[in-house]
């Protein structure tokens, strides 16, 4: 299974606990490395692999989900933006279809704009 989670601007305190619970279950970690806070990337397992996304396609990403797919293992995906129709996650999650790949998506919280307190 793939879950894709949400991180927000890639903080450790905009991953919903459900987000956290995934991640520290996965057997196989996938994220942009520059965007994620170091303090999130030290909650990965521990003996998970992990894979920077900078340095890959999509479809490189695919080939690897497809061999953790015949393994049985559960893929987290890291995304720090919010899904759309022209984002690197739809595009992901097209390819995903196409392979008969199953996955959810878990939110993050994602900040818009400040609030101010009278």
């Amino acid at each position: 299974m793939v879950h894709f989670v949400g991180v927000g601007k890639g903080s450790i305190d905009y991953i919903t606990l459900r987000g956290m619970n995934a991640l520290k279950t996965a057997d196989i970690v996938m994220f942009p490395y520059s965007q994620i806070e170091k303090q999130l990337v030290k909650k990965m397992p521990r003996f998970g692999t992990k894979y920077n996304t900078e340095e890959m396609t999509t479809e490189n990403i695919v080939a690897v989900i497809k061999e953790a797919e015949w393994a049985r293992m559960t893929t987290v995906i890291l995304s720090t933006e919010e899904p759309s129709d022209d984002c690197e996650m739809s595009r992901q999650m097209d390819k995903f279809d196409e392979n008969d790949i199953h996955y959810d998506f878990t939110p993050g919280v994602y900040p818009k704009r400040r609030f101010e307190f009278e």
